[in-house]
C-alpha cells in the first residue's frame, strides 16, 4: 500500500514536470519504468546507468534503458 502512495506521488509530480520529485517517489515505490523516465527527463544519466544493477535481468525496461542510451 505504501509503495502504491509513493507511486501516486511520483505520477502526481511528473504530470506537473517536478522530476526531481517525481524519480524521488518512484524511486520509493519501486516503479523503475517511471523513474527511468523521470531520469531521463533529468538528463542524470548516472542514475540511469545504476538502475541496470537494480533492474531484473528479463526486464523490458532493460531494452528501454539501452534505447536511451
Amino acid at each position: 500500500m505504501l509503495k502504491k502512495a509513493y507511486k501516486n506521488l511520483g505520477d502526481y509530480s511528473a504530470e506537473r514536470q517536478k522530476w526531481a520529485k517525481a524519480a524521488k517517489y518512484f524511486k520509493l515505490s519501486h516503479d523503475y519504468e517511471s523513474l527511468t523516465n523521470a531520469y531521463y527527463k533529468l538528463e542524470d544519466f548516472t542514475n540511469m546507468e545504476k538502475l541496470v544493477e537494480v533492474i531484473p535481468e528479463n526486464s523490458p525496461i532493460l531494452e528501454n534503458l539501452g534505447e536511451r542510451f
